[in-house]
């Protein structure tokens, strides 16, 4: 992966990693991210860098170059660039109960249980920046002597999740959902013999329903009202913050399984390091102890 725009710019894949750039920032001005302003020299000003990323549909084919314009968020000072920076995100007990609640038929409707995945794009930035913060122009698309002030949050800023939580989670409460006492993350609705559970981890949303048209109500909702997000359906549920999702064609059975996380980790720290392989967990080295 590039480690810089210059190098994703020049390097092979260029055309795939410039059109993930032009992506990214077009999303964030959609959102209205910042404000082209003059700088002065005197005011601190906050770097940046390019993160990128290649995901992977399950069967291992690339499914997407995705590049992201994040803060170096470790320069912005406590009181003058930011105040709360607290954010939670869904316990793994949590993922593993609603999808497992996810299977099979509802008892008292007769309605196939169904799971959708709610994708949100460039979440921070629906955020509103609660304290004044200026950043360099983005690597490769820098204009001489303008800086941007931020008006929404952004990837890296301290703040950043905190706001994003405070955000979604009114959103939640305004449709009638209520937040779990145990992880706030959760949300749940019942009416009458229908009910809608809905899981939150950052930008990723899981939905469990019993109901198609309350789903679609919560996801109009969700997506129209003010302040507009952003958001996507991306259909069942196939892959989860890492989780690979297998339910068989009756829904009578969910298998989840970390593979794909293992997979990449092996290629990330065993592949192409000099590692030496062995045929058990330990090595069979005989190590002698002196007392």
């Amino acid at each position: 992966l590039p480690k810089s725009a210059e190098e994703a710019m020049t390097g092979p894949h260029k055309k795939e990693w410039i059109a993930a750039m032009r992506e990214d920032l077009d999303g964030k001005a959609r959102n209205g991210m910042s404000e082209s302003i003059d700088h002065d020299g005197k005011e601190p000003l906050m770097r940046g860098k390019w993160v990128f990323v290649v995901k992977y549909n399950t069967d291992h084919s690339v499914k997407k170059f995705r590049a992201r314009w994040v803060a170096k968020g470790y320069s912005q000072v406590e009181g003058l660039h930011y105040t709360e920076t607290f954010s939670s995100t869904m316990r793994s007990t949590s993922t593993r109960i609603l999808l497992a609640s996810s299977v099979g038929v509802c008892s008292k409707t007769g309605e196939t249980i169904k799971r959708r995945h709610i994708d949100v794009d460039k979440a921070f930035t629906h955020s509103d920046m609660d304290h004044r913060v200026i950043m360099e122009k983005p690597h490769g698309f820098e204009t001489k002597g303008k800086v941007d002030l931020l008006i929404k949050a952004l990837e890296g800023t301290k703040q950043a999740g905190h706001l994003w939580q405070e955000l979604t989670s009114a959103k939640m409460r305004d449709f009638g959902l209520k937040q779990s006492t145990v992880d706030p993350c959760l949300f749940f609705i019942q009416q009458g013999d229908h009910w809608l559970r809905i899981g939150v981890f950052v930008d990723d949303i899981l939905a469990v329903y019993n109901n198609q048209a309350l789903f679609e109500d919560f996801f109009e909702f969700y997506k129209s009202s003010e302040p507009q997000i952003t958001c996507h359906e991306e259909g069942d549920v196939e892959r989860f913050t890492g989780l690979e999702v297998i339910t068989t064609k009756d829904n009578s059975t969910i298998t989840i399984r970390q593979k794909p996380y293992i997979e990449t980790m092996f290629e990330k720290y065993c592949v192409g390091v000099n590692s030496k392989l062995w045929t058990s967990p330990v090595g069979s080295t005989h190590i002698e102890l002196e007392r």
